[in-house]
């Protein structure tokens, strides 16, 4: 089902009111406009600095929160976005997900720049590794 302008300005509001959020992004079929009857809405939440070992409970407390706002009609799938997470997908989530909640532009703009100068480093190791997975796929062998 399709994100409503009304549901995802209620998710934007009770993002803005949670001091420890700097930011938010809406990435996935979502953002891409190219949601179904099947889609759920992916964000990828940007704590602050400050924020520390708070990470599942935060988690658990924005899947809630989410889901209450959605109700039936759309799954939430909520992700802390920190440098825990593969730098393939903090790349991913910042190239092609919308920023819909930027309570601290100070910090979003540091994450975005710290995985700009990343990536690019890490690019070809990421590629390499996809193509001998692939490779390993194809010939049946699931195993490194």
């Amino acid at each position: 089902m399709i994100l409503t302008v009304k549901l995802k300005q209620q998710i934007i509001e009770y993002f803005q009111l949670q001091p420890e959020v700097a930011g938010v992004y809406l990435y996935g079929s979502q953002a891409a406009n190219g949601a179904g009857d099947l889609s759920d809405v992916d964000l990828a939440v940007l704590l602050t600095k400050k924020t520390k070992n708070k990470n599942f409970d935060l988690q658990l407390k924005y899947i809630n929160a989410v889901q209450e706002i959605l109700f039936e009609d759309l799954a939430a799938d909520v992700k802390i976005l920190d440098h825990d997470q593969a730098l393939i997908y903090q790349a991913e989530v910042i190239n092609h997900g919308l920023l819909i909640v930027n309570n601290r532009p100070e910090e979003i703009g540091e994450f975005v720049n710290r995985v700009s100068l990343l990536y690019p480093d890490f690019y070809p190791v990421i590629s390499h590794y996809f193509a001998k997975m692939h490779q390993r796929l194809e010939k049946g062998n699931y195993a490194a």
